[in-house]
């Protein structure tokens, strides 16, 4: 389980595919001395294991072999040497194409009603225990003494220390 690549990981994998076999993305990622030796250093994490599981790394593989061979100039810049990378936001384009024929006030109006009215403020626990984090008794005398000021009295201390003052007298 430990060796599963991970769909971020396979991503990157298949961005590295395109980048090194595509002859378009050869032709404009223009390959110096210093990309070349940053991509061998990948070489090591292409395993048999991976193969398995991406079996398209092997033109991969293929490629960094060859290019352990070839000899390339220190400073080439590729024709457009731009590389662009998009990430698709997939959650997002499976609303939007599942929805097309919904209008986004029924969605919204399905979402609150099978949702976020279930749950209040009051019988939400996560919220609940959220706020009791910050609702910790006596906070205030502690922060009085980190601050140098006198912790904060309550009434009931006042009353009490009237009433103490009125009884001597």
């Amino acid at each position: 389980d430990l060796l599963k690549v991970t769909k971020c990981e396979a991503q990157c994998w298949i961005a590295l595919f395109h980048l090194t076999t595509t002859p378009l993305c050869r032709e404009r990622y223009g390959l110096n001395a210093f990309r070349k030796e940053q991509l061998l250093k990948l070489r090591k994490f292409l395993t048999d294991v991976m193969l398995d599981q991406l079996p398209i790394l092997a033109d991969v593989r293929r490629y960094m072999d060859e290019l352990t061979l070839l000899t390339v100039p220190e400073n080439v810049t590729g024709h457009g040497s731009a590389l662009l990378l998009q990430q698709v936001d997939s959650i997002r384009e499976d609303i939007v194409s599942q929805n097309n024929s919904r209008s986004w006030d029924d969605v919204v109006h399905c979402q609150y009603d099978g949702i976020f009215s279930k749950v209040t403020d009051a019988t939400d626990k996560a919220l609940r225990r959220i706020s009791e984090v910050y609702n910790i008794d006596g906070i205030e005398n502690v922060l009085a003494v980190v601050g140098g000021n006198a912790p904060p009295r309550k009434q009931s201390e006042e009353v009490d220390e009237a009433s103490s003052v009125e009884e001597e007298e």
